[in-house]
């Protein structure tokens, strides 16, 4: 009996592994069917990902020194305020980062304006901003704006691929401002306005008054107008601080400056800066909406 009951157990043992074993085998063969799958969709994905990650890399060539966390003039006031930002919801997060960008940009055009002011008379095309004849065939400021996008979006890309050429490797980017703003971005209608108005308004108006309105309009008086575009493009490439993306941001400079110089009107430069700059931020948030990963996407950008 003894040895009959061994026996029995033993078969028991064995059809139980054997069960187990098939059992095993099906969740394993499920398993490879489902990741061959994903991998054939995800390989018919691949090329609207690529154009997707490309659009990012080519806009996000240029981004203003607005875009961090919180502005400076947060960081240096809200402490002897009282307010914690890490307590603020991101409503108002985006509205002190308007806020600031509004400050900065009242204060650097007060500062300006008073320079310009111990040179008066100034020229009559001196700060100009001119609503009228918008698509002028020569001074339209509307149609070169159009112009100079164009022209600056494949200019960039073709720099782009230059310096990978002669680099052998993508240029190293730096996308730090941008992924800490994406809790921010597309997150409510507020937070979405005020970083196009950062972005679309205030930075524009600041960066075109600053770089073209007075740096290369100041410089024209000594040097001819071809050489204060080189100028004023490689100081407004300087300014951002990114020597990666230098030749990227000194190309849109020179863009901005040609643009200018054909309409001696800064509503095109500002224009141009301003579809630039507020694209990032509208193209960000349409993918969102659409299920995209987009620190992901600027990651392997």
């Amino acid at each position: 009996m003894t040895n009959n009951r061994r026996c029995g157990l033993l078969k028991l043992v064995s059809l139980r592994n054997a069960s187990h074993s098939s059992s095993n085998a099906k969740p394993d063969s499920h398993l490879a069917a489902t990741l061959t799958a994903k991998k054939s969709v995800s390989g018919f994905h691949t090329n609207i990902d690529d154009a997707v990650a490309f659009f990012i890399r080519l806009m996000n060539e240029h981004r203003t020194s607005s875009q961090l966390e919180l502005g400076l003039v947060e960081a240096t006031a809200l402490p002897y305020l009282g307010i914690r930002p890490e307590v603020l919801s991101m409503d108002e997060k985006a509205e002190l980062l308007f806020l600031d960008q509004g400050i900065t940009t009242a204060v650097v055009l007060g500062i300006i304006y008073a320079i310009a002011s111990n040179f008066q008379p100034l020229p009559q095309d001196f700060f100009k901003y001119d609503l009228r004849d918008p698509f002028s065939l020569q001074k339209g400021w509307l149609l070169w704006a159009g112009i100079g996008l164009v022209g600056a979006i494949a200019s960039i890309a073709l720099t782009g691929v230059a310096v990978s050429f002669f680099n052998g490797e993508p240029p190293q980017r730096e996308t730090d401002a941008l992924v800490k703003l994406l809790p921010l971005i597309g997150s409510s209608n507020v937070s979405t306005a005020c970083l196009v108005g950062i972005t679309g308004v205030l930075a524009p108006v600041l960066e075109e008054t600053l770089f073209r309105g007075f740096l290369m309009a100041s410089m024209t008086k000594w040097v001819p107008t071809p050489v204060a575009i080189i100028i004023s493009a490689a100081v407004f490439a300087l300014a951002h601080l990114t020597p990666g993306e230098f030749p990227q941001l000194f190309v849109l400079g020179a863009a901005l400056g040609i643009s200018y110089a054909q309409t001696r009107n800064l509503l095109t430069p500002i224009t141009i800066h301003a579809f630039w700059n507020s694209g990032v931020i509208l193209l960000l948030t349409f993918l969102l909406l659409q299920g995209y990963d987009i620190k992901e996407l600027l990651q392997t950008s």
